[in-house]
């Protein structure tokens, strides 16, 4: 997905979500500059696949997410930002430092020889080709006022494969470089919480415990695991 949903902005975001959690990192643009290799397409099918061995099905089974998605989101002509959003139960919202280490456990098997798959990209080109064919019809002001638009950047000759972000050609060592700027020491993590807000209600105001767990620089967690189920092992991770 090219447009990330702000965690904070959702309308229904206090009825549907009790916590969550951002990793927000700095990239170069590559919806409209990389638009026929399109990594970061690839990266957010991968970090958002649910099957065995994903950092989803990890975190799931763990009982610290209910969802995780990713995506490159809106930023200037020359730079963006890629976001992975997770949302949080009880128990991963007290263990934010752990998730954030499956990410990027996941990420850096991505970074390991042969973490970058050309039957996964053909799959991921073969779904977008599939899901372009087959869109709801739109109506004629929508389909004319988006192609005006997408004219301003992609070549005529692209047009309409570039505006439905549809992959076309495989590039391993250009996915390879935005995987390499996906790392910790790059990352801004963000914590959605209402545990703050709960423990504030206490009677005869009791303190409440507002300390967060906190990633480390290598993606670890500096957060007690007293009381909790035991951490996911990232060893039960699997490369695509």
């Amino acid at each position: 997905m090219l447009h990330f949903p702000s965690c904070g902005g959702c309308a229904k975001a206090a009825s549907c979500l009790l916590h969550c959690m951002m990793l927000i990192l700095h990239v170069p643009a590559a919806a409209e500059a990389l638009y026929r290799q399109a990594p970061t397409n690839y990266l957010s099918h991968l970090l958002g696949h649910e099957g065995a061995g994903s950092a989803f099905a990890l975190l799931k089974a763990a009982g610290l997410a209910t969802a995780l998605s990713a995506g490159e989101g809106s930023g200037i002509s020359s730079r963006s930002f890629f976001s992975v959003r997770v949302e949080l139960t009880q128990e991963g919202d007290a263990r934010v430092g752990e998730v954030a280490e499956v990410v990027f456990k996941y990420l850096e098997l991505l970074r390991a020889p042969g973490g970058v798959s050309e039957q996964i990209y053909s799959e991921l080109a073969g779904l977008s080709e599939l899901r372009f064919h087959w869109r709801d019809k739109l109506s004629p002001y929508s389909v004319t006022t988006s192609l005006a638009g997408a004219m301003a950047h992609y070549p005529d000759k692209d047009l309409l494969l570039a505006l439905y972000h549809v992959p076309q050609d495989y590039d391993p060592g250009c996915i390879h470089s935005f995987l390499e700027l996906l790392t910790p020491a790059r990352a801004r993590l963000t914590w959605a919480t209402r545990s703050h807000e709960e423990a504030s209600q206490q009677p005869n105001g009791a303190a409440a415990d507002t300390s967060a767990p906190a990633a480390t620089a290598n993606g670890g967690s500096s957060s007690s695991s007293s009381g909790t189920s035991a951490a996911p092992s990232a060893a039960v991770l699997t490369p695509p």
